[in-house]
């Protein structure tokens, strides 16, 4: 029985999910099994997958597109691994990754969860974008994962006996949040931390990345938080009941400000993408901003964008 299950949902990632598979296979750790799911691409994803001959790599691939929770959900069910990791099909693990986290672990029992710093790569040259050093002390992470996830989904390795139920991603998220939602849950339950080592490299994909965030994207952390202080008062949340009438209510308050200013939504879409230096995208998102409301915020994103743009002579 392998000691660690890493689950892989793919979708038209034929450009990228050779290097994803290798760089599993690859690793100093080698006690795995990789469970792998084309989730109905369009392009020759299965294909690559199914050109691999490792026997560590079991398909379970799908016959439509089910999107990422339910295939994740399903490969759960397959694995055997005392510990787990959902990675990625466009990104990259350091050789060492398994190795740092798996020992860190069997070396601190009182710990449920490890996850790693990472760099975000360009996704043709992988030259490092930035580098994210992520928090490690226990204390600081149960503090400030109450505003913002304390860790990178696809680099955490937790112990599976935390999962309870069937589910290890929850579909009320529709694939926006459900690591941040997971991570919390295993926060509350065991201590966790991150590698300050850089062992995950995060592809930047323009089709991924250029994706409109929408404002139920925005506020779905209020939820995760929410279903959080649930489970602190009462020992379970309404996800766990499915009982989902209050989180709708709850979205429809903090959707609220998106609906009296529709402009706001682009607005933070312009920001994402100046973030990642998507200058034209950035600027398309900024003229619809200001279209849908002409104000002074609007003409200063627009401007904003438009001076970077010509100060950096160049886009992602």
């Amino acid at each position: 029985m392998p000691r660690l299950s890493v689950l892989m949902s793919a979708y038209n990632a034929e450009a990228f999910v050779a290097e994803a598979i290798n760089s599993i296979l690859n690793q100093s750790f080698q006690d795995f099994e990789l469970l792998i799911a084309d989730d109905g691409s369009s392009d020759k994803t299965k294909a690559v997958i199914d050109s691999f001959s490792d026997h560590r790599v079991m398909r379970y691939h799908n016959g439509e597109n089910l999107g990422k929770t339910p295939t994740i959900n399903k490969l759960f069910a397959f694995s055997a691994g005392e510990y787990l990791t959902i990675h990625d099909a466009d990104d990259f693990s350091d050789p060492n990754r398994f190795d740092a986290q798996i020992r860190f672990l069997d070396d601190n029992e009182d710990y449920g969860m490890c996850g790693t710093s990472f760099s975000y790569v360009f996704y043709k040259s992988k030259k490092v974008f930035k580098r994210e050093v992520m928090p490690t002390h226990y204390d600081e992470i149960v503090r400030d994962i109450r505003s913002g996830s304390q860790f990178h989904g696809p680099t955490m390795v937790f112990r599976k006996k935390l999962i309870s139920g069937d589910q290890l991603l929850r579909p009320f998220f529709e694939d926006y949040h459900e690591d941040c939602d997971l991570s919390y849950r295993l926060v509350q339950q065991a201590k966790a931390t991150n590698l300050q080592e850089i062992l995950y490299q995060y592809r930047l994909v323009p089709g991924s990345l250029s994706k409109e965030l929408t404002p139920r994207k925005r506020v779905l952390y209020h939820i995760v938080a929410l279903l959080a202080n649930q489970r602190e008062d009462r020992g379970y949340d309404d996800l766990e009941r499915n009982d989902t009438s209050l989180l709708n209510e709850e979205l429809k308050r903090f959707l609220e400000p998106y609906q009296n200013d529709p402009s706001k939504i682009h607005i933070e879409n312009a920001e994402f993408k100046m973030y990642f230096k998507m200058y034209r995208s950035a600027i398309n998102s900024s003229v619809k901003a200001f279209m849908t409301k002409p104000n002074i915020k609007s003409l200063r994103t627009l401007g904003y964008c438009l001076r970077k743009f010509i100060l950096d002579n160049s886009s992602f």
